[in-house]
Formats: structure tokens, C-alpha cells, sequence
């Protein structure tokens, strides 16, 4: 007999987002104090790469949703900045794609190449519709 796997998504509320996200910076907090662990901060990496996906889709429309004209920007970008803040390192270019394209969103990457600007206000556009 197979097995059915059911859907290939799941609607996750803000709140268990951010409760995830807060254990993960608690975890992250952990790790940089316990140093001499290196499995605390293998396993701290391991957290944020699998939240990433969670939490990025979300912040991504919450960003487009929240973007003010003239470079002013929403206060709603204070509650995510440390997600801002995480170095772009992931070898996935889709991955760098979406954090540089929420930076930017957020007024923080200025060194963006002009095409890219051009693809990211085109993005923008249709997320805004």
C-alpha cells in the first residue's frame, strides 16, 4: 500500500512564526555564549537555514504590503530587522535572490546593480497589486 503525503504546504500563523523565530535567537544567543559546543552551533546554523523558508515568503509580502514611497519605510521593518542583518552567505541563488530582493525592499542594500533595481521595482509592481 503507498502512502499519501498529503499537500506540499501549510498555513502557518504569524504567532508560531514568531514564537520559531524567537527560540531560534534564543538558540543563537545560546550558542555564541557555549562556544566550546560546537554541536549547539551546528545544530543554532541548522535552525536558521530551516526557518528561512518559513518565515520568508511571509516577510517578503509584508515588506511589499508595508514599502512607502519616497524611501520612507514602515515600522514594521523594526520587528524584522535582525533578519535583515544575517549575512547573505546561502549558496542557493535563489535564496541570496530573495534576501538581497527584502533588503533592498527595506532601503538597506544601496550597492544593488541597476538591473537588478529594474526587476526588483517590476516584482514590487505585481506584489503590490
Amino acid at each position: 500500500m503507498d502512502a499519501v503525503l498529503g499537500p506540499d504546504t501549510v498555513v502557518v500563523s504569524v504567532r508560531v512564526v514568531l514564537d520559531l523565530l524567537s527560540i531560534s535567537r534564543e538558540l543563537d544567543a545560546m550558542a555564541r555564549d557555549r562556544q566550546d559546543l560546537a554541536e549547539l552551533s551546528a545544530l543554532s546554523r541548522r535552525m536558521g537555514v530551516a526557518l528561512r523558508p518559513i518565515y520568508g515568503e511571509y516577510v517578503t509580502r509584508l515588506f511589499e504590503e508595508n514599502r512607502r514611497q519616497n524611501g520612507s519605510l514602515s515600522p514594521i521593518y523594526a520587528m524584522f530587522g535582525q533578519l535583515l542583518d544575517e549575512p547573505n552567505e546561502s549558496t542557493d541563488e535563489v535564496e541570496r535572490e530573495e534576501r538581497l530582493y527584502r533588503r533592498w525592499l527595506a532601503g538597506r542594500d544601496v550597492d544593488v546593480p541597476a538591473e537588478t533595481v529594474a526587476r526588483f521595482e517590476k516584482r514590487l509592481k505585481r506584489g503590490q497589486k
